[in-house]
């Protein structure tokens, strides 16, 4: 998960909040975590992430 969180980042973005990435990622809360393991699926089921 961590590697899709920061490629997530990458992509959404402004590369000088980039710094703030592994802080943001260590945030996460549980229920995020779940959100963020469907939206991969997703994304993964789409080809537009590839893992």
């Amino acid at each position: 998960m961590n590697s899709y969180l920061q490629w997530r980042c990458r992509v959404n973005w402004h590369p000088k909040y980039y710094k703030y990435i592994d802080e943001w990622i260590s945030g996460v809360t549980p229920q995020q975590m779940e959100y963020f393991k469907g939206e991969m699926k997703h994304l993964i089921e789409r080809g537009i992430y590839n893992g």
